[in-house]
């Protein structure tokens, strides 16, 4: 059923706890940020984090949780500005590294400073399976399909470590897509087919796919033979 105000207090109060005794648990922040909405929309959320943020401004974690609240809005420039205010602050804070590295790569951002500040995610945090794959998908990214392979492989094996029976999908997409730039179309359709089944077969996920696809033939039938 339907959690209660009790239930909903307590789950912030654990999370509170949780991330005073590990400030870097990125997944904390989600899960807290996720409580907040069930209480409030996304918008109030936003307001309820500004507000903190302006009466706390050197506070690391109101800063992290608007930021993700932003990125659940679709207001990637707020994000990233929340995130890069956080690294001000303590340049090495591993969450705020990741997220702002990732969302470089994703909106066609600055690459090198994508990877410097996933390199600075992954060394805090080397076992967390997101961070790891962020690091993979910023090579990815650069072109560097090499480089990205292991790097994202690991992520997987870290995802089913962690949580073997509730894979993500974007991880699992994105070894796909690592796979199936290489040249490796049978790793790729299990990889992929491994992401639709982890995401109860998304139609957007499955668009994403074909569109992987249609890059790698497009890319190969550009390269010509050296000695042609």
């Amino acid at each position: 059923g339907k959690p209660t105000e009790a239930d909903i207090q307590q789950s912030r109060e654990l999370l509170d706890q949780a991330l005073e005794e590990r400030p870097n648990l990125l997944s904390a922040y989600y899960a807290l940020a996720a409580v907040y909405r069930v209480q409030s929309n996304l918008t109030d959320s936003a307001s309820q984090f500004e507000k903190i943020v302006k009466l706390q401004p050197k506070q690391v974690a109101p800063r992290m949780l608007l930021g993700i609240t932003y990125e659940g809005m679709g207001n990637t420039k707020g994000a990233m500005e929340q995130y890069s205010q956080i690294l001000k602050l303590e340049p090495r804070f591993a969450p705020a590294a990741n997220n702002l590295a990732w969302l470089l790569a994703e909106s066609g951002g600055d690459l090198n400073e994508a990877l410097r500040l996933a390199k600075i995610a992954k060394e805090e945090l080397p076992r967390e399976s997101s961070v790891t794959d962020t690091l993979g998908w910023v090579y990815f990214k650069q072109g560097s399909f090499q480089a990205a392979l292991p790097v994202i492989t690991e992520a997987v094996a870290l995802e089913k470590a962690a949580s073997p029976d509730q894979l993500n999908p974007e991880i699992l997409f994105h070894l796909g897509a690592v796979k199936q730039r290489l040249g490796d179309k049978e790793g790729a359709s299990a990889a992929f087919e491994q992401a639709l089944s982890a995401s109860g077969n998304s139609d957007s996920l499955r668009s994403r796919i074909e569109a992987v696809k249609n890059e790698a033939t497009e890319e190969r039938s550009n390269v010509t033979p050296a000695n042609s």
